[in-house]
């Protein structure tokens, strides 16, 4: 298991910190041909690939939907599904624009609170933020090939927890904003074509972005109360790609 974390961290040199691969999942067995599989498939004729979409779903279905319960594709390998996301865009995407997308996350649990303790008693906007500590954080957070989406309030039901029914552990909670993405896979068309499917590969206003090399560019405390009451005191995080 050592060794092969240590060739994660020299392949992927990037800001996604190394307490995070090392306390990562194992991705699904047989990733590689599953993937070639289903690349086989999206270029078929349109006639043969609509006989083979229940395969398609599934796999996806499989290495992507299912990562919040740690399953699926890990994030050291996450980048390998890039290849697949293209191909639903290129047959099934409208090429799709929008103004803003949303991540919501929580701080990584070997830095819970980096930004409160970095910052407690902040009160307004901090714009282009220097500590190392904060900076380092944010942009392992936001880096790579990732789900966002053009739905705040899905954001924010992440952010809190409620999107994967957990709790945020009083750890920092974040709301990333990134202004005119580019957009690898729009998931709303693709949903729409896989719809008689039982198992889904995406969540409804999905986006699927690859921040290759993120620069923060403020972080603002924000309050908000959202539905049923519940409060909740999170970090609104702009940021672009550089």
């Amino acid at each position: 298991m050592g060794s092969r974390n240590k060739m994660r961290y020299n392949k992927y040199a990037m800001p996604v910190d190394p307490r995070v691969l090392e306390k990562d999942f194992e991705s699904s067995e047989n990733l590689d041909s599953k993937i070639q599989k289903v690349l086989s498939i999206l270029k078929l004729s349109d006639a043969t690939m609509d006989q083979n979409k229940e395969t398609v779903n599934n796999i996806v279905n499989e290495l992507w939907f299912s990562i919040n319960k740690r399953q699926g594709v890990n994030l050291a390998d996450r980048e390998k599904l890039l290849p697949v996301f293209q191909e639903l865009e290129r047959v099934y995407g409208n090429k799709s624009r929008y103004m803003f997308a949303h991540r919501g996350v929580r701080a990584s649990r070997f830095d819970p609170y980096f930004i409160s303790e970095t910052y407690p008693n902040m009160k307004e906007l901090i714009k282009n933020p220097k500590d190392p500590r904060v900076v380092k954080h944010l942009e392992s957070l936001a880096y790579g090939l990732r789900s966002w989406t053009s739905n705040i309030d899905d954001a924010m039901e992440w952010a809190s927890g409620r999107g994967d029914n957990s709790k945020a552990s009083g750890r920092d909670i974040i709301l990333f904003e990134i202004v005119r993405p580019e957009i690898i896979l729009d998931a709303t068309p693709v949903l729409k074509k896989f719809a008689r499917f039982d198992k889904v590969m995406f969540d409804p206003d999905e986006l699927i972005l690859f921040v290759k090399n993120p620069s923060i560019l403020s972080i603002e405390p924000k309050y908000d109360i959202m539905e049923f009451g519940d409060e909740i005191y999170y970090y609104l995080v702009r940021t672009k790609d550089n």
